[in-house]
């Protein structure tokens, strides 16, 4: 997390200190990087990371519902 902040790699979080007092506060929001507060500084990664979950898990269902006729096909037919 401390290099993805030194990089300004956080989407949407500026995150380029300017000197030791921006340092220092960054240090502390990272070491609360695993909190599920809505402006933490990990909160564009988990949202992120949900949209890719719905996507995927939708993208699956939709293969599942169909091929399931084809799979039920073949059971029966083989």
């Amino acid at each position: 997390m401390n290099q993805l902040a030194a990089e300004n790699g956080i989407p949407g979080a500026d995150t380029r200190p300017i000197g030791f007092r921006e340092k220092t506060k960054l240090r502390f929001k990272l070491l609360g990087a695993k909190s599920l507060k809505p402006d933490a500084l990990i909160a564009p990664f988990r949202a992120i990371a949900l949209e890719t979950y719905q996507q995927m898990n939708l993208a699956i269902a939709r293969f599942v519902i169909v091929l399931t006729p084809y799979l039920l096909y073949l059971k029966n037919n083989l």
